[in-house]
């Protein structure tokens, strides 16, 4: 994949974009892809796992899912952004059934759709940013209660998600995964909603603590509890890459100034709630982490009393 070029910003442009966290699977050998769904925007799809016998690199790689994106819907950080001209060779949903235009596969620096070679030609970072702790007056003016937005008006919120963002703020990660994950349904759960939001916050505030490696490992052996989607995007943010409307939040906290409520406005339109959901594990983190600088202040980087 020589000659391509990292770029942070706008991938609408008329050749094929990818993040960087797939970089390994797209430098990787070909495999075909198989659709696992298709919702605002994104046409997901199942790499399986090739064993190192099986391999021309003699490697093995590891299983994966890709989010296929039309060059205006959010940048997953699991995304590659197709070019207009792609348009008539990706799935598609009829009567709510996936339907492929003919065959996928992933590897060797491009996705060939129904025989069709697209390179990948431009890359974007979604790395989290590395941010200083906002000071703790910031959290008096952002709000610690569910979503309502994200859930049935005549449903009360469930009982496992009220529990599980007590246990976040307690800073307690295994129960608060336990709680959370799969919480709500769909192709990303509230629940999951609210840790994606919970593990951006420690990459962002606190990549080097114990808290943020408690989470990610509650997280990482309990992803077989969600959909298959959600738990791609779960073990990316674990490893440090997020959509960039949930980094521009963080980013935003952090530089306390007037674009917070913009960044959060941004956020909440993600996937009809799921930003919202990533929103509120960010403020019950935060407040996890200023309880545990109190008491060890050498935990949380950027701290101070």
């Amino acid at each position: 994949m020589a000659g391509s070029v990292l770029v942070d910003g706008d991938v609408r442009g008329g050749v094929t974009a990818a993040s960087v966290a797939l970089w390994t699977l797209l430098a990787g050998p070909s495999r075909p892809a198989r659709v696992l769904g298709i919702d605002a925007g994104a046409v997901y799809l199942q790499i399986d796992e090739l064993a190192a016998a099986d391999s021309r690199d003699g490697r093995d790689h590891p299983s994966a899912v890709v989010a296929l994106l039309q060059p205006d819907a959010v940048q997953l950080p699991i995304g590659i952004v197709l070019p207009p001209a792609a348009a008539d060779l990706v799935p598609v949903s009829v009567a709510g059934s996936p339907v492929s235009r003919g065959e996928i596969s992933i590897g060797w620096g491009a996705i060939t759709l129904a025989e069709v070679r697209w390179p990948v030609l431009r890359w974007w970072n979604p790395s989290i940013p590395a941010l200083e702790l906002p000071p703790q007056s910031i959290t008096s003016g952002l709000d610690p209660d569910v979503p309502a937005d994200s859930l049935d008006p005549e449903m009360k919120p469930p009982d496992e998600l009220v529990l599980g963002l007590a246990a976040l703020a307690a800073g307690d990660a295994e129960s608060a995964v336990r709680q959370l994950i799969g919480v709500g349904g769909g192709l990303i759960p509230i629940g999951d909603g609210v840790l994606i939001g919970a593990l951006a916050a420690l990459a962002a505030w606190a990549p080097d603590s114990p808290n943020r490696q408690a989470l990610a490992a509650a997280v990482a052996g309990a992803v077989n509890r969600t959909e298959q989607v959600s738990a791609a995007l779960l073990r990316s943010v674990g490893l440090g890459f997020a959509f960039p409307e949930l980094s521009q939040y963080l980013t935003a906290l952090s530089t306390v100034d007037a674009v917070v409520e913009a960044a959060l406005i941004e956020l909440c339109a993600v996937r009809g709630g799921s930003g919202e959901a990533m929103a509120l594990g960010v403020v019950h983190q935060l407040r996890a982490l200023y309880s545990g600088a109190r008491t060890s202040p050498t935990s949380v980087p950027g701290f101070e009393d």
